[in-house]
């Protein structure tokens, strides 16, 4: 299993930084400025560390296209360089986004993300893209698959959020990949960390609670007083210190800038949930008062 010591599975403009710390990986982000009007925040990636494993080709994974093939229905289009497939009624094709092989949990795995979106005909601003995540065991014949999603719906204006970042999310070979996302509507922008990892034999996004970044900018007239503009940013880190986890929690930065009032710097540490197998935010989580 992925994890072999756990239940296992998957006009404003976004940056996306990832830099390393003694704590594990740091994903720091401008997110309170995570979107402009009308496009989706699918993140660069900039500065990044290391990946676990090793980045390759679908041609040097004997077996994964045709299990691909398998998954969506549909031969390689070669002219699209994706699996033409469908995804809630929505025509789509799907493009591998990042595959690794990466030795985890005692044995080699390919670990794959691939990413489509539906029509443009049929998007609006609350239309996601699709993810699909697979974890794959490397055998001398097909790959062996571990967890999988065909596709998941992420992201906005049906574009899903792209240049996935693998990294260890607990000991053990308990890897998920990071990213995310969010929109702008009617002048608030808001934007919430995605960190798909497997359970059981799905995979599914982990960090749902865990918001990124905020402004308001765009909702508030600058005669009225009344309305103070507000910007979040957020850096995330992954707290790897503590090997007798079972998943490692988060620590995430928060600095609050509201218009005529000092910032506001505070550290939370997000513990994980082996219930609800998810991260939690604490009740003085300071997104939950913002208006939305």
């Amino acid at each position: 299993m992925p994890h072999p010591s756990a239940a296992v599975s998957g006009s404003r403009s976004a940056r996306f930084l990832l830099a390393t710390s003694a704590l594990g990986v740091l994903l720091a982000t401008s997110a309170g400025n995570a979107a402009a009007a009308g496009e989706n925040t699918a993140h660069e990636a900039a500065n990044t560390p290391a990946q676990p494993g090793n980045a390759i080709p679908v041609a040097q994974a004997p077996g994964l296209a045709r299990y691909f093939e398998q998954v969506y229905g549909h031969a390689y289009d070669a002219r699209r360089a994706c699996w033409p497939t469908r995804v809630e009624d929505s025509d789509t094709c799907m493009k591998v986004d990042s595959l690794r092989r990466v030795t985890a949990g005692g044995e080699d795995r390919y670990y794959a993300v691939l990413t489509g979106s539906p029509p443009s005909e049929e998007t609006g601003h609350v239309t996601p893209g699709f993810v699909g995540a697979f974890v794959l065991r490397v055998t001398e014949g097909a790959p062996e698959p571990l967890a999988a999603i065909k596709a998941d719906s992420q992201g906005s204006f049906g574009n899903p959020p792209t240049k996935w970042r693998l990294a260890a999310i607990g000991p053990g070979g308990y890897l998920g990949w990071i990213n995310s996302a969010g929109y702008t509507a009617q002048g608030y922008t808001t934007s919430q960390y995605i960190i798909l990892a497997p359970y059981g034999k799905g995979i599914g996004n982990l960090a749902q609670a865990v918001d990124e970044g905020y402004s308001n900018g765009g909702a508030c007239d600058d005669n009225d007083p009344a309305c103070k503009e507000t910007d979040v940013d957020t850096q995330l880190q992954i707290d790897d210190s503590d090997p007798n986890v079972r998943v490692y929690p988060l620590k995430i930065t928060v600095d609050t800038r509201v218009k005529g009032q000092a910032p506001v710097h505070a550290v939370y540490t997000l513990p994980f949930d082996m219930k609800k197998w998810a991260w939690t935010t604490p009740a003085d989580w300071p997104f939950n008062k913002l208006d939305r």
